[in-house]
C-alpha cells in the first residue's frame, strides 16, 4: 500500500555482497578495497533474488529548477502523472541546505551562488519571496512580485497535498544541518509530525562544502537523529556520503567511508551523488569505444561505490548499509563541458538512464534501495538544470498543452509503466541468463571487462505477466536467447531503442507532449525517439549495437 514501508521479508532479500567479490582473510579485509578487483563479466551466482520498485527504489527521481509554479499546477500535476515517479526529495538537492522547512521558505538573510544560476524573472522587486517551486535541485530564492505566493505556499504539507499524493511511495525529507541553528534543525522535525506528512525517509543534508564526514557535521546529526528516532522510529535514515564529481577519474573515498563507519548507529543508509562519465574520460578510449564507455561507466560504478562501502563498514554492529545514490546522470559543466552535448536530450542519455536502473537492480535493493535522477523539470526561463531535464514545463502558470518532452523521458516513461502502469513492482537480475553474451574489454574503475548485455526482469507476485528489458552495450549485435520466464507458449512484443551513432533520430530534442500518442501506454508514437517495434515468439534474439530492447508479455 502508498506509504507503507515493506516489512523485512526474507524471501526477497539479496544475498550477502560477500558473493559478489572474492572472499579475503579476515587481515585482508582491513585493506584498502581497491586491491580487490571484482570478477570480470557477471558474478557465478545471482546477486540479488527480487527487488521491491515500490519502496523508493529505482524510480524515485528529481525534478529540477520550476521557480515559478506551486505543488498543485496543473503543469507540474501534468508532468508528474506522465512520468510516475517512484517518489521525489523534499525540498532536494543543494537548495536543502538553505531551506526552512517549518516555513517553507528561504533560511533568513542566506545567499549563495544558487541564487545566481536560475532566475524566472530579473531582480529588482522591492521584495524577496520564495515563490517558486524549489522542485527540487539547484534553485534558489528569487525577486519577485507575487503576494499570491506568500509565506506557507511549499511547506511540507501543501506539497503532500499536491503533487506529493501522486507519487507511489512517501519522499524522502531532506533536512538542512547546515544553516539553521541547533534548535531550528530540531524543530523541522516537529513540523514534519505536526503537518501529518508521512515521514518513511529521511536525508541529513546534501553534499557539505569541505568533504565528506566533516567533525561538526558529524557531531551536528546526532541530537537530531535521536529525535527523528522518536519521533518517526520506523524512518530510514541517510548520512551524506559521496558526492564529488570530478573531470576525470574518482577520488578515493575510502577514508571518508571508515570514518563515517564510527557513526555507523545514526543512520540506516549512506547517499552517493555520481555524474559519470565526463568527455574528458570518454576521449581516453579510441572512438569506436566512447558510446560503450558511457553505456558500461554505470555497471562498473555502482561497484565500486558497493565495494567501498561493504568493507567500511562491515565490521559495524549495524552491518553494512544500502546506498540510496539518490543523484546521477552524465558530466555536467562542472566537469568543464555537458558530456555529449549534441545528444544529451537523445536516446545515449536514455540508454544512459536505463543502465543505472538495470545495474543497481543486479546488484540488489540491498546494495542500492533508492536511485534518484537529476532532474526531470526544467523551464526555459531556469538555465541550470536545461542539460540535466528531461521534460520541460511552461514559464506560465497552469498551460499544460505547452509542456515538451525530450528522448530521455520517453525511455524513463516506459520504464516507470512497467512498474506502475502495469503494476510489475519486482526487479530480478538476469545476468547469469545473459552471460553467454560475453564481455567488452573495458577499463573502467576498477573493473577490467564489462558485460556487453545486461538485463533485469519486471514481474508481479500475483499474475504472470513480465517485462524483461537487455541493454547492449557493445558496438556489434549480440545473439543470445531471451531469458523470459515464458517462453514455451506467450508471445512477446518488443521495443527497441538505439543509441548508435547512425541510429536514424538518434539526437532525440524536444517535442510538444500533446502532439505524442500512447503517452501513458509506452512506447509512444511521434515521440523525440524512433522505437523499433515487432514481436518474438521463441528462440535467440538479435540485440542490436548500443540499444536497449523491452520485451514484454
Amino acid at each position: 500500500p502508498l506509504f507503507e514501508p515493506e516489512e523485512d521479508q526474507p524471501e526477497k532479500r539479496c544475498c550477502c555482497l560477500l558473493r559478489c567479490f572474492p572472499r579475503h582473510s579476515a587481515a585482508e579485509t582491513q585493506r584498502h578495497p581497491s586491491n580487490y578487483r571484482q570478477p570480470h563479466g557477471h558474478p557465478s551466482t545471482p546477486v540479488c533474488s527480487r527487488s521491491a520498485v515500490i519502496l523508493i527504489c529505482s524510480f524515485s527521481s528529481r525534478a529540477g529548477a520550476v521557480v515559478n509554479l506551486t505543488f498543485d499546477d496543473a503543469s507540474v500535476l501534468a508532468a508528474i502523472d506522465l512520468l510516475q515517479p517512484g517518489s521525489l526529495r523534499y525540498p532536494g538537492g543543494s537548495v536543502a541546505n538553505s531551506w526552512n522547512i517549518t516555513n517553507g521558505r528561504w533560511v533568513d538573510n542566506e545567499t549563495n551562488i544558487y541564487a545566481q544560476r536560475t532566475r524566472a524573472y530579473p531582480p529588482g522587486f522591492a521584495r524577496r519571496a520564495s515563490s517558486f517551486l524549489f522542485f527540487f535541485f539547484h534553485c534558489s530564492y528569487f525577486f519577485l512580485a507575487f503576494s499570491t505566493l506568500a509565506q506557507g505556499t511549499f511547506t511540507p504539507s501543501k506539497y503532500m497535498s499536491g503533487l506529493g499524493k501522486r507519487l507511489r511511495a512517501a519522499p524522502i525529507w531532506n533536512l538542512n544541518l547546515m544553516t539553521l541553528t541547533p534548535a531550528q534543525q530540531l524543530e523541522q522535525l516537529d513540523v514534519l509530525q505536526a503537518d501529518g506528512v508521512p515521514v518513511h525517509y529521511l536525508e541529513l543534508g546534501n553534499e557539505i562544502v569541505g568533504g565528506c564526514a566533516k567533525p561538526d557535521y558529524l557531531q551536528t546529526i546526532i541530537p537530531v537523529v535521536k529525535k527523528a528516532r522518536t519521533l518517526f522510529p520506523q524512518a530510514k535514515i541517510a548520512i551524506i556520503g559521496y558526492w564529488y564529481s570530478y573531470a576525470q577519474g574518482l577520488p578515493d573515498w575510502w577514508t571518508c567511508c571508515t570514518e563515517l563507519a564510527k557513526y555507523r548507529d545514526y543512520f540506516d543508509a549512506i547517499t552517493v551523488h555520481q555524474y559519470a562519465p565526463s568527455n574528458q574520460t570518454i576521449l581516453l578510449y579510441p572512438p569506436d569505444q566512447w558510446r560503450t564507455a558511457t553505456l558500461g561507466t554505470a555497471w562498473a560504478l555502482l561497484r565500486y561505490h558497493a565495494t567501498i562501502v561493504h568493507w567500511a563498514m562491515i565490521n559495524t554492529t549495524q552491518g553494512v548499509p544500502p546506498i540510496w545514490l539518490d543523484e546521477y546522470n552524465w558530466g555536467g559543466n562542472w566537469t568543464g563541458q555537458v558530456t555529449w552535448p549534441e545528444e544529451t536530450h537523445g536516446a545515449l542519455r536514455g540508454l544512459l538512464l536505463a543502465s543505472f536502473i538495470i545495474s543497481a537492480a543486479n546488484l540488489g535493493q540491498d546494495v542500492f534501495s533508492s536511485l534518484n535522477y537529476y532532474s526531470l523539470f526544467h523551464q526555459n526561463s531556469s538555465d541550470w538544470s536545461k542539460w540535466a531535464s528531461c521534460l520541460d514545463v511552461p514559464d506560465t502558470a497552469n498551460q499544460p498543452d505547452l509542456i515538451r518532452v525530450d528522448g530521455v523521458a520517453q525511455v524513463f516513461t516506459h520504464l516507470t509503466h512497467l512498474a506502475f502502469g502495469r503494476g510489475l513492482t519486482h526487479l530480478e537480475s538476469l545476468q547469469t541468463q545473459l552471460s553467454a553474451a560475453g564481455t567488452v574489454p573495458l577499463n573502467l574503475v576498477n573493473s577490467t571487462a564489462v558485460p556487453c548485455l545486461q538485463g533485469m526482469r519486471f514481474s508481479s507476485d500475483t499474475a504472470s505477466a513480465e517485462a524483461v528489458v537487455v541493454l547492449n552495450v557493445c558496438n556489434r549485435a549480440v545473439p543470445c536467447a531471451v531469458p523470459v520466464a515464458d517462453a514455451e507458449s506467450a508471445s512477446y512484443r518488443v521495443h527497441q531503442y538505439s543509441a548508435a551513432a547512425d541510429a536514424a533520430g538518434v539526437v532525440g530534442g524536444w517535442v510538444l507532449l500533446r502532439s505524442i500518442q500512447h503517452t501513458h501506454s509506452p512506447p509512444w508514437v511521434g515521440g523525440p525517439l524512433p522505437v523499433n517495434s515487432t514481436t518474438w515468439k521463441s528462440g535467440h534474439w538479435d540485440f542490436l549495437p548500443l540499444s536497449l530492447t523491452i520485451l514484454e508479455n
